[in-house]
């Protein structure tokens, strides 16, 4: 049951028909890892916690680069940045927990991989290089030869931080998640093929 101070906060999301207060629960409720913290997981991570998601466990033990991590840590963080981000989330929203985790599967780099807790099997990969942003249902993000590593700009690190916690969400709200991974570039989409450079 959401208290008052709830519905007040997401009173836009429990307005939504698709979302309403039960699916505001749901996203309550939820727990979701997210490793790789750097400009798209830092996105995702920020959006996740302004729609409510309850837990959300974080791992990343680089340190935060000098520049911070837009939007949560500024240029004087410093230290883990999952030690970092996890103190800052309650400042953005009281009702989610943040926590460091275990260490991950996946290198470390800055594409994010997002997981809701009890599918480890389906994992979402974020990433943005230059003005391109992939983003998918799979087990691997798209390799350096399909995907060049080149650093994203401001926008496209936002853009595929926004469209990993969207997607994420739809999973926790509705269960859907199409496999595959996606590349937008220039506003058009495309899928991408299978990897054959791994």
């Amino acid at each position: 049951m959401l208290s008052e101070a709830q519905i007040e906060r997401y009173a836009r999301h429990i307005l939504l028909r698709e979302v309403g207060g039960l699916g505001q629960e749901r996203l309550l409720a939820a727990s979701v890892r997210i490793e790789g913290l750097g400009p798209v997981g830092s996105w995702a991570c920020t959006y996740l916690a302004l729609a409510g998601v309850g837990a959300i466990e974080l791992w990343d033990p680089r340190p935060v680069p000098a520049e911070g991590l837009l939007p949560l840590l500024p240029p004087d963080a410093t230290g883990r940045r999952d030690e970092a981000i996890a103190r800052r989330i309650p400042a953005h929203n009281p009702d989610v927990r943040a926590t460091v985790g275990a260490s991950g599967e996946a290198p470390i780099a800055d594409e994010a991989c997002l997981r809701v807790s009890g599918l480890a099997s389906a994992r979402l990969w974020a990433k943005a290089a230059g003005t391109e942003v992939a983003i998918g249902w799979s087990e691997r993000p798209p390799c350096a030869r399909c995907f060049p590593g080149v650093p994203p700009t401001p926008e496209t690190a936002a853009l595929a931080g926004s469209l990993a916690a969207s997607r994420m969400l739809g999973r926790i709200l509705f269960g859907d998640a199409a496999p595959g991974i996606v590349r937008i570039r220039d506003g058009a989409e495309e899928v991408l093929p299978p990897c054959d450079h791994r």
